[in-house]
């Protein structure tokens, strides 16, 4: 299970002192889901290439330029 931490209008504007590695952000429209590995960095599954890719940002990625959800595994929350 997830809960919601907060809403930004962008991964690449929001603060990531708020973020732990596993934290998911989702983009508004729910169409696509990034995780936070740490040290700005985020993995997600590029449909052009097919596989997951690691991104650093700053980055031109548009799924980073648009409004998304930051959620957190309640799992992860209990380990810290």
């Amino acid at each position: 299970m997830t809960f919601n931490l907060f809403r930004h209008e962008s991964i690449a504007a929001a603060n990531h002192s708020a973020l732990r590695a596993g934290d998911l952000a989702v983009t508004e429209d729910g169409v696509h889901v990034l995780a936070y590995l740490g040290d700005h960095t985020w993995i997600e599954a590029d449909p052009d290439l097919r596989k997951v890719v690691e991104i650093k940002l700053p980055t031109s990625i548009s799924w980073f330029h648009q409004p998304v959800k930051f959620v957190r595994w309640s799992v992860l929350d209990r380990n810290w």
